[in-house]
């Protein structure tokens, strides 16, 4: 995978189960066909599940449960090492059909990748805003 591309596992997991690398800089978005259990096995992953307000950050060792029809954007915590991670679902699903139908799954994945990329940058913004204005304070206090 590319820096900065996002992939959808759709077609992939109509398995049982299966292993996802995200690569440091990658994003990846899936859509789970069943219930499921999503584990990071390496790394830490930051995941947002759409229609959610808050994002959840698993670490190794660490699982979540998604219900069938979840959409999942995920991406590494770090930019500088990649998570993995195993997805089981509880019974296998059969394959979903239609052009029209996997032209708006399409859609949505980049709209959740955009929105989940945007949250990141506005959280990544801020503490750097706080960071900035510490730097200021202990200059004005002649610390630095």
């Amino acid at each position: 995978m590319k820096s900065h591309e996002t992939t959808n596992l759709a077609t992939s997991s109509r398995r049982l189960a299966g292993a996802i690398e995200i690569g440091s800089h990658d994003v990846l978005s899936w859509q789970s066909p069943g219930a499921a259990m999503l584990r990071v096995t390496g790394g830490a992953a930051w995941v947002t599940r759409a229609g959610e307000p808050t994002d959840h950050v698993l670490c190794t060792g660490e699982a979540m449960a998604v219900s069938r029809g979840d959409l999942l954007v995920m991406e590494p915590l770090r930019t500088d090492t990649p998570a993995y991670l195993e997805w089981r679902l509880a019974e296998p699903v059969p394959a979903a059909g239609g052009t029209v139908s996997g032209w708006l799954d399409g859609l949505r994945d980049r709209g959740a990748a955009f929105a989940a990329r945007a949250r990141r940058a506005a959280s990544r913004a801020n503490l750097a805003q706080g960071s900035a204005m510490a730097g200021e304070s202990s200059a004005s206090w002649g610390i630095v």
